[in-house]
């Protein structure tokens, strides 16, 4: 399995372009997960619609974008619909794809629905390309920590897909005090080293083999 983790939809700039297309191939089939929501914003077809449907959906657009620079056309990327996809139908979709592209947002929302949809053990038997960029990138450890934020008031430590094993990242790395204290708080009490990732920066894990593209920081215990 290949695992990329970054911060952005944005897999198609030159930054991490050259990196990335190692990976994705023209005419891959892509499956999407966007299980990163709060149901207080999405919570039914007409609002799951205006952020992922085919017609005007605002992350739709954006994921589709991304994938056309690697030769992907939409033709070959499915979203599973939480409200309309069944279980397994999105089994299928996953065993189907060459990609699994877990979005941002919650995510400890999108483990729960990934539990509620009974799709842990598809998932970790994947064995093409898994692509998460900010929540997408951190439900794919064993267990990731949150700093507080504006979705999180709390620090915290939530359970992941386990597809990446023995380090912790920091999402949307900037420097900040709240930063430094959840990663320090997570190095003593983990005793594993950080990747601190920025907007442009991104962690490829080739069957255990890490690479870092674009700037990410770097904390040993």
């Amino acid at each position: 399995m290949i695992n990329i983790l970054h911060m952005q939809y944005s897999i198609h700039e030159d930054w991490c372009y050259n990196a990335f297309q190692h990976y994705i191939k023209p005419g891959m089939k892509v499956v999407v997960i966007p299980f990163s929501f709060s149901q207080s914003e999405i919570y039914d077809d007409i609002t799951w619609a205006k952020y992922y449907g085919k017609e005007n959906g605002i992350y739709y657009a954006g994921i589709i974008e991304s994938f056309r620079r690697y030769g992907i056309d939409a033709c070959y990327i499915s979203m599973i619909d939480y409200f309309q996809t069944s279980k397994e139908e999105a089994k299928m979709m996953i065993k189907n794809a060459d990609i699994i592209y877990l979005p941002g947002g919650l995510p400890d929302k999108m483990y729960e629905k990934i539990v509620e949809f009974s799709l842990l053990e598809v998932i970790m038997s994947h064995k093409g390309v898994v692509i998460g960029h900010s929540a997408g990138a951190m439900i794919q450890l064993d267990e990731y920590f949150i700093s507080p934020d504006w979705d999180y008031s709390e620090f915290g430590y939530y359970p992941g897909l386990g597809l990446v094993k023995g380090f912790g990242i920091e999402v949307h790395f900037r420097d900040l005090k709240t930063q430094f204290d959840a990663i320090k708080k997570y190095m003593i009490e983990k005793h594993k080293n950080v990747y601190a990732i920025t907007d442009q920066g991104a962690l490829i894990v080739d069957n255990g083999k890490i690479s870092v593209i674009g700037d990410v920081k770097y904390y040993a215990t």
